[in-house]
């Protein structure tokens, strides 16, 4: 696993989040905007625009850009189990990671949730814990066999958390 592929990982749910958010944030918004100019029909409107709608988008596009980028790196540096090389082992009741420090056996019936990226297969133990596959021509076969066995396990849907 390498520090790109693991900030590539985390764009993708990072990004989803932004654009709910987005919407969310941008709609009530638009409503109080509309609401401040069917009130008020004066220029002391356009002040509360920019407080009301810029800024907030400014702060939101600051932490996608910025801060988040920031917080995956610091965690990358700090995480060595996360640089460590490791091999998986995979059967139908469980999957396994060797790592020269640590051991990591789940049970598929276990697995939280799980995502795939064109770049990385997710096996989410938690939703703060993951393991990270990178997609490539040796992990194929173990990707394709992962997701077997998770939608074998109730999570057929990638992202959805087990209920």
């Amino acid at each position: 696993l390498t520090e790109q592929i693991y900030l590539d990982s985390l764009r993708a749910p990072i990004l989803s989040k932004l654009r709910s958010n987005l919407i969310q944030i941008g709609t009530v918004f638009l409503i109080l905007v509309l609401i401040m100019i069917y009130i008020r029909h004066d220029e002391q409107v356009y002040p509360w625009l920019f407080v009301f709608v810029v800024l907030p988008f400014l702060i939101i596009a600051l932490s996608y850009f910025v801060q988040s980028p920031y917080l995956a790196k610091m965690i990358w540096k700090q995480f060595a189990l996360m640089r460590e090389p490791y091999a998986m082992e995979a059967n139908d009741d469980e999957f396994t990671l060797h790592q020269p420090s640590a051991m990591t056996r789940t049970q598929w019936k276990n697995v939280h949730r799980w995502n795939e990226g064109s770049r990385v297969f997710q096996i989410y133990s938690c939703d703060a814990w993951c393991a990270i596959i990178p997609k490539n021509e040796e992990t194929i076969a173990i990707v394709d066999f992962a997701r077997e066995r998770l939608i074998a396990s109730g999570l057929p849907k990638k992202g959805k958390p087990r209920k």
